[in-house]
C-alpha cells in the first residue's frame, strides 16, 4: 500500500538476503520494522524462524528492531504479540513494538509504542 514515506526503503517481506543487502548498503538504518503477520492482502505468514534472523541481523547491524502489531498484536494470533511466535522460543522481543486497533477494543481509535525504558527515554510527548 502507499504512498510510503520517503527515505524508508522496502525490502521484501520474509528475505533476509534482501534484508542484509540494505543494511550493509547503509551504515545509518536506525531501525527494521516488520510486520509479524501481514494482514492487508489477506493472511501472509514468513518462514518459521525468519523473524529471529531479523532479530539477528539487527544485532549485527547496531539497529533497533520494531514490530508492528498494530493488527495482528494483542492476542489477534493466540499469544500477546504475533512475533512472540517467532522470537519468545529464543527468549527474545523486540526493541520497539507498535500498537493499534486492538488497543482500545475497537471503541475509539487508538495507538502507541511499547518498549524498555532506555528507548522510550529518547521520546516525549507528542512525538
Amino acid at each position: 500500500m502507499g504512498p510510503h514515506t520517503p527515505g524508508f526503503p522496502l525490502v521484501a517481506y520474509n528475505d533476509l538476503d534482501a534484508l542484509e543487502h540494505e543494511l550493509k548498503m547503509n551504515p545509518n538504518v536506525a531501525g527494521v520494522m516488520y510486520e509479524p503477520i501481514q494482514g492487508e492482502a489477506g493472511t501472509i505468514i514468513p518462514d518459521d524462524g525468519f523473524l529471529k534472523g531479523v532479530y539477528d541481523l539487527t544485532r549485527k547491524y547496531n539497529c533497533l528492531l520494531i514490530t508492528d502489531e498494530v493488527q495482528a498484536g494483542l492476542g489477534r494470533t493466540g499469544t500477546l504479540k504475533a512475533a512472540d511466535h517467532d522470537l519468545a522460543p529464543y527468549g527474545l522481543k523486540p526493541d520497539i513494538v507498535t500498537l493499534g486497533k486492538a488497543l482500545s477494543g475497537g471503541m475509539t481509535p487508538a495507538s502507541g509504542i511499547v518498549a524498555d525504558r532506555h528507548i522510550m527515554e529518547c521520546f516525549e510527548p507528542g512525538n
